[in-house]
């Protein structure tokens, strides 16, 4: 894993004193959980170190056909009424398991003087989270970076819509 990058690290100390939250345990890869309204977060540095990317995961499709049919069906009407107002993106990880999990992503750049775009971009991700999450029956109760099994998301996920 990459080391934390000190405009990573500034960015996000600006973003908790804007917010009064309390302060984060850095650790030295560039991850950190947020907690917004009970809507589990996670913010890391992109790969090309210039944007945070912002992460948060709605639940896992149903293994019952008719059930996950209805589950898509929902999520692709939801992203048609969110489209023109939201900068979040709905995505599919497949990863190891049978039905995929429903993934929201936000990318905002990793520069102090911008941070009312990222303050967006998380208001976007977790209202996409907190959305999308009612269609799952087992939505997640704990941030990616404390699961016990670490979720991770392919470079390969499907995008479902992106603004």
């Amino acid at each position: 894993m990459r080391e934390m990058s000190d405009d990573f690290r500034d960015v996000i100390e600006k973003l908790r004193l804007a917010l009064r939250l309390r302060k984060p345990v850095f650790t030295s890869t560039s991850h950190v959980a947020l907690n917004i309204d009970g809507i589990d977060l996670e913010l890391s540095a992109a790969e090309d170190g210039q944007h945070v990317m912002v992460l948060g995961i709605a639940g896992r499709f149903s293994k019952n056909p008719a059930r996950r049919s209805m589950q898509a069906e929902k999520i692709l009407q939801l992203n048609l009424q969110h489209l023109a107002t939201n900068t979040a993106c709905v995505c599919l990880d497949h990863g190891d398991e049978e039905t995929p999990t429903v993934v929201i992503r936000g990318i905002s750049p990793c520069r102090c003087a911008e941070m009312d775009r990222l303050a967006q971009t998380i208001s976007d991700v977790a209202l996409l989270t907190e959305t999308h999450r009612h269609e799952f029956e087992d939505h997640p109760g704990t941030s990616p970076a404390q699961r016990s099994t670490p979720m991770t998301v392919s470079s390969e996920a499907l995008i479902i819509f992106a603004p």
